[in-house]
This record gives structure tokens, C-alpha cells and sequence, in this order.
């Protein structure tokens, strides 16, 4: 499908919520979603900005919505629009048009009763998992979806030309990778998400979807394994346990917990675990899955729904 259907596509699911199907509404999500990566560069926040937004995702957790709401995140550059699907209204809140700056995007349902949220930190690397975000958002139960809107090793193209350019100069130094990874770094409207959504929801879970590549793992039951859970820690967790007996009833595969039975991708470093388990939450999920899993979880409806049931089972 073209950027121009694409287009075509989200202005009639934004007028006429109805005429929404699955596939139009997925790709309505995916079209504002692709438009908040067009800048494809990430600035810092300020501390007052990541004040501002917490407050703002608060509120949004608890339901509100409105005008006011909307008039409050443009002065942070942002636009709130709405997508519809399966009788259910969907609140879109992505970086405007010209002023992408590694904010992200974010998917909020008009109404919920849930206090799980998900969230995409490596959309642009770990294959499917965006595509397994937006579809999860449309069918599941969850109080918000968070997407990142820049790579998270940086602007790679831009990297590599800047690199290739300092090779015949003598006094030039490579230059340094950048790290743009929500998951690792303290100064993003992911962490002031995780900080709103504590004050949200004291006892909600937020469950990190990544992949992995088996050919890159270090330990023979990491390269076998489909997925794996854990709480972000050296140790597992009553709902990290609960999560996993789900899955391994419920999915075909290798199902496995860090750290009892694999040792390594437990997220152990992961700055929103870090920050839920700083302030006494302990909701964190990590879920890392293979590609092959990614891709039934991704492409199989069936498949799909198994999975979501067992996030917001536990």
C-alpha cells in the first residue's frame, strides 16, 4: 500500500468512524505512526517538558479527554486525533507534522477499564513488534500503547555518510554512535509515561514487547528459546510466573523465564524497569520474543489472541 492510500485511508476512518474495518483502521494507526518518524531525530527534552507531558499522560490515564486536553499537548508540538474500530474510539496522540523530535507516539482507547499498558521501545529494529503493537491496541484491552518514533542506535544513514566523509581527513574522529533507545535512556516522555502511569496505576502492569535473534544469543537455551519473560530483575516475580505459565499453556514453542530457566535477556538494565521499581512498583513485565514468534504472534489473528489474553490475564 502507498503513503498516498494510506492517507486516503485515515481521513475516511477519521470522518467516518464506521467505515473503519480492521485492516483500514490498522493502517490508519501505522500511517500516523510512520509520520511521526519522518524527521527521524531525537532532542532532549527539557525538565520542564517531561514535567509538563507526565502531567498530561496522567490525566489521560485516568480519562480524560476534551478540548482543553487538546489545546495543552499542541503547545508541545503534538496532534490529537481519533480512529475508530469494532465500535470503539481510538485517541491518536503523535508528534506534529515538521516537529518530529524522538517524542514518540501514542495509542490511548477513548474508554477503559484496563490498567495494563504496552509499549514498543525498538519498533524500527525488532521486526513485527510495532505491527504486533497497533494490532494489539485495535483488539485488546489496554489502557495505552506507547511507539518510538526514532531508531534507537540513532540516525544511522546519517552516521555512516558523516563516518565515510572523516576517512581521508587526518584531524577527523569517528563519530560517536548515538543512543536513542527508550529503553535506556533517563530523559524521554517514555520515563515520564512510566512515572504518570505509577501514579495511575499503582498496581497496572506495563509490559515491554522486544525481539531477539537467535544467532546472536550466548547460551544454548537462549538461541532455543520462542520467548522470554522476565521481571526486569535477577530474580522472577509472581506475574512475570503468572504471564509464562500462560503463554507456555496457551502458545506452541519454547516459553521460558529469566532467570530460572535461561540466563540471559532479562532486561536487568532496562531504565523503565528501573524507574517502576525505584518507586516500589512492581508491575514491570520484559517480553523478548525470536523472529519466527514475532511473525505468528504479527500475522495469525488466532495466534494474536492468545497472547493478548494471557497480558492481561495475570
Amino acid at each position: 500500500m502507498t503513503f498516498k492510500q494510506w492517507i486516503i485511508i485515515m481521513t475516511l476512518c477519521l470522518l467516518q468512524a464506521p467505515f473503519c474495518s480492521a485492516n483500514d483502521a490498522y493502517h490508519t494507526l501505522e500511517a500516523h505512526l510512520k509520520q511521526t518518524k519522518a524527521d527521524n531525530i531525537f532532542i532532549p527534552p527539557s525538565p520542564e517538558e517531561l514535567q509538563q507531558v507526565e502531567s498530561l499522560f496522567y490525566r489521560l490515564l485516568k480519562g480524560e479527554r476534551g478540548k482543553q486536553m487538546g489545546q495543552e499537548w499542541e503547545k508541545l508540538h503534538f496532534s490529537i486525533s481519533e480512529t475508530a474500530y469494532a465500535g470503539k474510539i481510538f485517541l491518536l496522540v503523535m508528534e506534529a507534522p515538521g516537529h518530529g523530535s524522538g517524542r514518540g507516539g501514542y495509542i490511548f482507547p477513548g474508554h477503559t477499564r484496563s490498567n495494563r499498558v504496552l509499549m514498543i521501545p525498538h519498533g524500527f529494529h525488532d521486526h513485527f513488534t510495532g505491527q504486533i503493537g497497533i494490532r494489539l491496541s485495535l483488539e485488546g484491552n489496554f489502557a495505552a500503547t506507547l511507539f518510538n518514533s526514532v531508531h534507537r542506535y540513532g540516525n544511522r544513514k546519517k552516521n555512516k555518510t558523516a563516518a565515510n566523509k572523516q576517512k581521508n581527513s587526518e584531524n577527523s574522529s569517528p563519530e560517536r554512535q548515538e543512543n536513542w533507545d527508550m529503553a535506556a535512556r533517563p530523559d524521554t516522555f517514555f520515563t515520564a509515561f512510566t512515572k504518570a502511569f505509577i501514579r495511575a496505576f499503582p498496581r497496572g502492569s506495563l509490559i515491554q514487547l522486544h525481539g531477539f535473534a537467535a544467532k546472536k544469543r550466548k547460551t544454548g537455551q537462549g538461541r532455543e528459546s520462542d520467548m522470554i519473560i522476565s521481571a526486569g530483575t535477577r530474580y522472577t516475580s509472581a506475574r512475570a510466573q503468572a504471564c509464562r505459565e500462560c503463554l507456555q499453556q496457551k502458545l506452541s514453542g519454547n516459553i521460558r523465564l529469566y532467570p530460572d530457566d535461561v540466563q540471559e535477556l532479562g532486561g536487568t538494565r532496562n531504565i523503565i524497569g528501573r524507574t517502576l521499581r525505584a518507586a516500589g512498583h512492581k508491575g514491570f513485565i520484559h517480553i523478548e520474543m525470536n523472529h519466527s514468534m514475532r511473525g505468528k504472534i504479527a500475522n495469525e489473528p488466532h495466534t494474536r489472541g492468545l497472547f493478548s489474553t494471557c497480558l492481561t490475564k495475570f
